[in-house]
């Protein structure tokens, strides 16, 4: 019981402390696949994407953003497969991140 407690406190306490930031897009339906993995072939046709964000550029706290993407529909499957990665850099901690993704709807 009492080692359930230290968990459930020291779980709280982190949780206060992470602070982060998630990309967000101005025109959030020009990264439909990033909107949702559900829009993968939604298309019915083959799509590429590139999306950018420099947010707060006169700022020293800048946070940069990019996506790119690729879908393709299959017919025969009425399905759709596709590929996104996506990458952030804050300058302030220096902190950079770079995430790739296989899609299927």
């Amino acid at each position: 019981m009492m080692k359930n407690i230290f968990v459930v406190i020291f779980f709280l306490i982190s949780t206060y402390t992470l602070k982060g930031q998630d990309v967000q897009f101005s025109q959030f339906y020009a990264a439909s696949m990033y909107l949702n993995p559900a829009f993968t072939g939604s298309s019915e046709m083959t799509r590429v994407g590139f999306n950018f964000r420099n947010q707060w550029p006169s700022l020293d706290q800048t946070f940069v953003v990019f996506s790119s993407y690729a879908d393709y529909f299959i017919d025969e499957k009425n399905s759709g497969v596709g590929l996104i990665l996506n990458g952030s850099k804050e300058s302030l901690t220096g902190f950079q991140n770079t995430e790739i993704g296989l899609l299927y709807s």
